[in-house]
Parts: structure tokens; C-alpha cells; sequence
């Protein structure tokens, strides 16, 4: 909650006070990026002593009128604190985890109608960039890809006739479609994504990508993998040369 309300009797329970509410996943935005502002603040906070207290007051005392916040600091160093060195933002190891917690639940109890969801988890841990970045023609692509060769190799594209890949002449538009309203939307109930304003992008959560490691990411392209074994029924091994032909 963010608002006017100070927290004083009056703020809190006489004032007329404006005040915003924001309810939601604690690894998800806007939340991400207030708890990684918050890491900063407190990585360069200093224990509020009584020494600490002095020496304000002295730089206080001796500073009279406005000055530049480049004197100021000057001034600080002066009487012994020392400025520290600004540090890029970064989120707290506990949303990243909660984040992480979140898609392995997700990889493994996600009911599979189609093998849509583990195969965009398989696109997300290789073709995302570094900014999260995922781009959803280049998911179509690869789910094309992934069918086609299922196809070319004498095996059922999907399980459900009703597929929108069933079709192997369903147009680019149509796959990009069938991402929008199929597996994209549970990931993004889960938070783990979000598609951008201009519909051109795939944006995976900051928290999942910042505590995604080498490890991790073999561990879910296996269990991935296995999930997609399971839907058709077929052996791991091959399942696992088709994502590699088709997917990488």
C-alpha cells in the first residue's frame, strides 16, 4: 500500500488520506522491482548510531544554506562517512526463489492437453536473451518445427485432433494465435510471463531469469522432456532427439 497516510494517530485513523492497494504475487511486478529498490537501500545504509548521529549534525551545523549534493558528499567524507558506491539493483535471493519455486511446481503439475506448455518451457530456457526477451514469432517457428518433424517422422503431431497444429498448413498467424490463448496464458497466471504491449514479445519474469542457473535449467529441459514422453506415450530417448533436431 502506498499513499499519504504518515504513520501517526491522525494519519492512520482521523485524516482524510489517499491511499493505492496493490494485491498480488510477491514475485511478480510491480513487487520484483520494489524489493530489488529496497535490496539496494539497504546494501548502502549505514547503522544509525549515535557516532553516526554526530557527525550529521556536525556536516548539519556547518552547512547553513543549499548546497550541491557533490558538497554535500564532500563534506560527509570530511567528518568520516564515507559515501558508498552505488550498486546495481538487484533482487533479493528469496523472490528469486519463490520465482524458481513457482516454475517447478508449474513443470510438474501443469495439466498437458497438448505438450504446448512444456515445449514454450523448453523454447523460454534456450531462446529468451539476456533482457527476458522471447520473440513469439520465433516461438511459432519452433513450434512448427517440432511438429513437423513429429509428422515427417510417421508420429502423431498431437493426441487431439481438435490441435490447432494438427493442421501442417496452419498459418504463422494461426500458431502465433494459438500461443496467445493456449500456453501463454498459464504461464502468465503463474507469473512467470508476460506478453508486451506491441504483442511481438514473450518478457519472462526478471526474478526467474535472474535465478535461473546451468543446473537448473538442465533439470527442467529434462523433466520437460519426460512430460512430453508421457503425454504421447512414446520413450524419452526419442522425444529428446526431436526437441533436439527441431527446437536445439
Amino acid at each position: 500500500m502506498i499513499g499519504s497516510s504518515n504513520l501517526t494517530q491522525n494519519g492512520l485513523s482521523l485524516n482524510v488520506e489517499r491511499n493505492l492497494f496493490i494485491i498480488g504475487q510477491r514475485h511478480i511486478e510491480p513487487f520484483t522491482s520494489i524489493e530489488a529498490q529496497m535490496e539496494v537501500f539497504r546494501t548502502q545504509a549505514y547503522h544509525f548510531d549515535d557516532d553516526i548521529a554526530r557527525k550529521l549534525t556536525e556536516v548539519e551545523r556547518r552547512t547553513g544554506k543549499s548546497i550541491s549534493d557533490e558538497e554535500y558528499a564532500r563534506r560527509l567524507i570530511d567528518v568520516g562517512i564515507q559515501p558508498k558506491a552505488d550498486i546495481i539493483s538487484t533482487i533479493p535471493d528469496e523472490v528469486q526463489q519463490v520465482a524458481i519455486d513457482t516454475l517447478i511446481q508449474f513443470a510438474q503439475a501443469t495439466p498437458l492437453i497438448y505438450a504446448y506448455q512444456m515445449l514454450l518451457l523448453l523454447i523460454m530456457l534456450d531462446y529468451a536473451d539476456k533482457n527476458g526477451l522471447l520473440s513469439i514469432d520465433v516461438t511459432a517457428s519452433l513450434f512448427r518445427a517440432f511438429y513437423d518433424l513429429r509428422s515427417q517422422l510417421g508420429l502423431r503431431r498431437e493426441t487431439d485432433e481438435r490441435a490447432t497444429v494438427e493442421n501442417p498448413n496452419a498459418s504463422p498467424y494461426a500458431i502465433r494465435q494459438m500461443l496467445r490463448t493456449g500456453p501463454v496464458p498459464r504461464f502468465e497466471r503463474k507469473g512467470l510471463l508476460e506478453v508486451s504491449e506491441d504483442n511481438t514479445y514473450l518478457m519472462i519474469n526478471p526474478a526467474l531469469l535472474a535465478g535461473i542457473t546451468h543446473s537448473l535449467k538442465q533439470d527442467l529441459r529434462e523433466l520437460a522432456i519426460r512430460r512430453i514422453a508421457e503425454h504421447y506415450g512414446e520413450d524419452v530417448s526419442q522425444i529428446a532427439t526431436i526437441i533436439a533436431e527441431s527446437i536445439g
